[in-house]
Parts: structure tokens; sequence; C-alpha cells
């Protein structure tokens, strides 16, 4: 037997090193071997610091002095807000080109300062207007008094501290609204007659009046915050998103009504914070990539990290959560928000 096979096996394992590879070769047509994902779109260029333009804006007081402390709103080309100095300076740091320019102003004992739009960036300075009181005859200067109000956020208790204030008379629309800003007891002051209904609308602290950052607003009726303070209790928001990545730009706002936040440079922290703003929903981006958070009252904390996390896993391929979470494009650009 040992004859046999030593003569047969030469000829016999040619045939069977051929069936060998055949039938391997039907096994490995039959294993699905997985799809090699496509990598994920490299993000747009992130913003840099650089990329800031500035603006420096002078205002006076109605006496020519500095205007120190007065409160400046850039309104177009971008949304940026600031505290002038003790010259009367203000720094405004906006992302964007050239104009047209449009600000607003505030500051205590005179009138709002609108600029009107300027084709480039205004080089003169801007003088506040004293705030005109009309001298009441004698004896009805009881008809005039001063409606004081005590701003708290609802949910901590905590003073409301530089938020917008407008006050419409409503028995004379034709006049021009109060507007006085909380102070750091949340106290608001306004002037105006005893018998007269007014419209009180509050606005989140360091943001335009615009709808989108209104925060509450109530009837105030004839007499009411004259002897007593009227304490008003107001549902906030404020968010704090961390991890964030150091020396970039966070471009966000309000989804609906559309209307954007100041860009934020991210600090070597990795940590921003927003508020006090209206709960609702919001929509962020960063290096190209965008995030939604629903921000509800209270505190609420947010980590980018955790976002990024949450992409990549979806770039891998589809999976049982595949469509959920946040993506970017899905709220308006900030050419979209109002400015």
């Amino acid at each position: 037997m040992r004859r046999i096979a030593a003569l047969v096996g030469p000829w016999l394992a040619p045939p069977l090193t051929v069936l060998a590879v055949l039938l391997i070769g039907r096994m490995i047509e039959r294993v699905d071997l997985p799809e090699t994902p496509e990598p994920p779109p490299p993000p747009e260029p992130s913003v840099q610091a650089e990329d800031l333009q500035q603006l420096q804006v002078r205002l006076l007081d109605s006496s020519g002095a500095p205007a120190a402390a007065a409160r400046v709103y850039l309104l177009e080309p971008a949304l940026a807000v600031a505290e002038a100095d003790d010259q009367g300076i203000a720094h405004l740091e906006y992302l964007g080109g050239g104009g047209p320019f449009r600000l607003w102003a505030w500051m205590p004992g005179h009138a709002p300062l609108e600029s009107g739009v300027f084709a480039v960036a205004p080089q003169a300075g801007f003088t506040f207007s004293a705030l005109l009181v009309p001298e009441l005859p004698t004896g009805l200067a009881e008809i005039e008094a001063v409606r004081r109000l005590l701003l708290h956020r609802l949910e901590t208790t905590q003073a409301l501290q530089g938020a917008l204030v407008t006050a419409l008379d409503e028995t004379s629309l034709g006049s021009p609204a109060l507007v006085q800003i909380s102070d750091v007891d949340g106290i608001v002051s306004l002037h105006a007659p005893v018998a007269s209904p007014l419209w009180v609308n509050v606005y989140a602290p360091g943001l335009p009046l615009d709808p989108a950052w209104l925060l509450a607003n109530r009837r105030l009726e004839p007499g009411e915050g004259t002897e007593t303070w009227l304490q008003w209790q107001i549902s906030v928001a404020t968010l704090r998103i961390e991890k964030l990545p150091p020396g970039r730009i966070l471009d966000g706002g309000r989804s609906a009504p559309a209307a954007a936040l100041p860009l934020m440079l991210v600090p070597p922290s990795g940590l921003v914070e927003f508020g006090p703003l209206p709960p609702g929903a919001y929509h962020f981006e960063i290096e190209g990539r965008g995030f939604d958070v629903d921000l509800k009252a209270g505190a609420q904390r947010y980590e980018y990290a955790d976002e990024l996390a949450s992409a990549a896993g979806r770039s891998a391929g589809p999976g049982p959560d595949q469509g959920q979470g946040s993506s970017a494009g899905t709220a308006a650009s900030r050419t979209d928000r109002k400015r």
C-alpha cells in the first residue's frame, strides 16, 4: 500500500490543489465584506480671531464730556455690543467687511442715540441729547411720579441686571418710549404720569431691541409701582457651552424668530456662556460644524466635544439613531438672521 500511495500521490496532488483553490474561492464569494465608509468631508475653514474687524466709536454726553459707561450696539453689518470706557470710547469687534454701518446707544439721563446708516465706518464721534422732561405747572407735579420696578430671575430669584426696559404711555401713543437699563439690584425707575397705564417690555441684557430677545412684557395699571415697589419675576435661560476649541469664533443665534447673537472668541478654557436669554431654539456654528440647542428656562450645559464624538459615530455608517441629533445648517445662517 505504501508503494501504491507513493506511485499515485504525485499524480493526485495537482488536481487536489486546484479543487482546494476552487472551494476557498467559493467560500470567499459568499462572505459579505463590509464596505469601507467614505471619510467625512473636511470641515470648512474655521473663523480665526484675526478675521474680526475693529470699530472704534467715541461718545459724548449732552454737556460734551466723555460718555463713560454708555452702552453701544452695532446693528449692521453684524451684531456687537460694547461699553464705553472713561474716555467715552467703545471698541466693537465684528465679523464682516464694509458697511453699511448702523449704531444704537444708550446712557442714563439721555435720549437713546440712533446713528442712522453710514456707507463706511463712521469717523466722527456721536453726542447724546439730554432727556427732555417737560416742566409741569405749579401744583400739578403730583401727576408725575417715579414708577419703580424690581426685576428678578424666576428660577433663581437673583436680580436681573442689565436688562433693557422700554415703557410706552398708552394715553400718549405719539410720545417716545421711556428707555432704562436695570441696575445691579434689578431696579428700574420710570418717570411717568401717575394716572397713565404703561406698556413695559423687558429685553435680554446686552442685546438690542428686537422681538427675538424679548424676555417679558406686561401692562402697568395707573399708579402701579409708585407707592410700593413692583416686584416682577421673569423666566430666563442661561447656556454654558464647554469643550470648545480655543481661539476659534463661535457663531450663534436664535432660530425662530431668527436673530444673531454677538460673535464669541473662544478663550483658552474652551468655555463660553450666554444669558440671560429667552428660552427657545438656538443654532451655533464653529469650525464649519453646526449644532442645535433647545434652550429651556433655567441653567443649561452643553459639551461640544460630545457633539463631535456623536458626529464621528454618525459618519461611520448608518445606525439605529441615524437622523437624530444636531447637524449643520438646520437653522438659519448668520446672513439670514436679523441683525
